[in-house]
C-alpha cells in the first residue's frame, strides 16, 4: 500500500457520515478519494463547497466495483428516526446489499482494508448504563418488535464482519454525530436546537434527561486515518468523544450562549425509533490501541458545529 497517498472509496458520500469523512480526507493531502454515491448531483453540490473538491473522483454504485482502492468505507445507512421506522423489516435487505457489494469486491481484492460504520445500537441493550467491553447484547428471541430491527440488522452484520476473520474488516460503532453538514429536519435533538435557534422559536422538549456522546467530525476522521495506517486487522471500535453530555446541560449552556428558548413538557416529545436509551455512549476505549485520543468534549463539538451552521444561516439570509 501507498502510505503517502492511500486510495479510499467513500460508499454513501453524501449522507451525513459520508460527508464528514470525504469533506476531511479530502483535506489530509493523503488520500485519494473515491465518492460512490447514488446521485451525483448531489455530490456535486457538496464538492462544490469544499477547498479540495475538484480532487475527489466520482463512481456510481454500478461503477464501484471496477475501481482500486486500499481501502473502503461503507457508510450507507438509514440517516434519520423518520427513515429507520419507514424502514422497517427492509433494514436487514438494505444493510445487507452493501455489504455484500464490499464483500464482492473484497472477494477479487482481499487485501483492501474495509471499514464499516455500524451503530450503538448493535449492543441492542436500553442503555440504562453506558455500554463497555463487557457489555453483552441482549436480543429478545421471543419477542423480536419493530423497535429492535435497527439495531439487530447492525448486529448481524458485524457477525457476518467477525467471521471473516482472514479479512482486514472494522466496524465503528456510531453513538452520536452532529455537524454542519446535518440534515437540520432530520428529527433529532440537535437538529430541533438548530431549527429553534436559526427560526426564534421556542424548543419544547420532554422531561426525561438523557446522556449523549457526540463525536467531533475531525475525531471521527482521525480514527479512520489511525485504523488505515495501523497494521490490518478484525476488529470494532466504539466511537467516542472527550466526555457525553446531558439534555439539559446542553440546553442550559445554549440558553446563556445562544439565548436558546426551550419549554419543558410533561411527556416525552420527539420520535424515538430505537428506544428512548438514557446513557446512549460507550466506555468501552479500544480504539486507543491504535492511538485514537479525541480532541473534543461532545459539549465542545456541538458547540462549533452550532457556531458554523448559525453562520452559514447568516450569510444565506444575507
Amino acid at each position: 500500500m501507498n502510505v503517502s497517498r492511500q486510495r479510499v472509496a467513500i460508499l454513501g458520500a453524501t449522507g451525513h457520515v459520508g460527508k464528514c469523512l470525504t469533506s476531511a480526507l479530502l483535506g489530509t493531502g493523503r488520500h485519494e478519494v473515491t465518492a460512490v454515491v447514488r446521485n451525483a448531483g448531489r455530490l456535486e453540490g457538496f464538492l462544490a463547497t469544499q477547498p479540495h473538491g475538484s480532487e475527489c473522483v466520482t463512481r456510481s454504485f454500478e461503477e464501484f466495483p471496477a475501481g482500486e482502492y486500499d481501502s473502503v468505507v461503507n457508510c450507507v445507512g438509514v440517516g434519520t428516526p423518520a427513515g429507520v421506522v419507514a424502514s422497517g423489516a427492509d433494514i436487514f435487505a438494505l444493510t445487507e446489499r452493501f455489504d455484500q457489494l464490499v464483500f464482492d469486491f473484497l472477494a477479487r481484492r482481499p487485501e483492501t482494508r474495509y471499514v464499516a460504520f455500524s451503530s450503538g445500537a448493535a449492543y441492542c441493550g436500553d442503555f440504562t448504563e453506558p455500554a463497555s467491553e463487557s457489555t453483552v447484547a441482549v436480543v429478545p428471541v421471543n419477542d423480536i418488535r419493530p423497535a429492535g430491527y435497527y439495531g439487530i440488522a447492525k448486529l448481524a452484520a458485524e457477525v457476518k464482519h467477525r467471521a471473516a476473520r482472514e479479512l482486514a474488516i472494522v466496524d465503528f460503532r456510531l453513538f452520536g454525530l452532529f455537524s454542519r453538514y446535518a440534515d437540520p429536519h432530520a428529527g433529532y435533538f440537535m437538529s430541533d436546537v438548530y431549527r429553534a435557534l436559526a427560526e426564534g422559536a421556542t424548543l419544547t422538549v420532554g422531561p426525561d434527561d438523557i446522556l449523549r456522546d457526540y463525536i467531533a467530525p475531525s475525531d471521527m476522521a482521525a480514527l479512520l486515518v489511525a485504523t488505515l495506517d495501523a497494521a490490518p486487522r478484525n476488529d470494532v471500535f466504539d466511537l467516542y468523544s472527550r466526555a457525553p453530555v446531558a439534555k439539559f446541560g446542553v440546553l442550559e449552556d445554549f440558553s446563556v450562549r445562544y439565548g436558546l428558548k426551550y419549554e419543558v413538557l410533561e411527556t416525552p416529545t420527539g420520535l424515538t425509533a430505537t428506544g428512548l436509551k438514557p446513557n446512549y455512549y460507550s466506555t468501552n476505549r479500544r480504539a486507543a490501541s491504535i492511538g485514537y485520543a479525541p480532541s473534543r468534549t461532545s459539549l465542545e463539538t456541538l458547540v462549533q458545529e452550532i457556531d458554523a451552521l448559525l453562520a452559514l444561516h447568516e450569510s444565506d439570509r444575507s
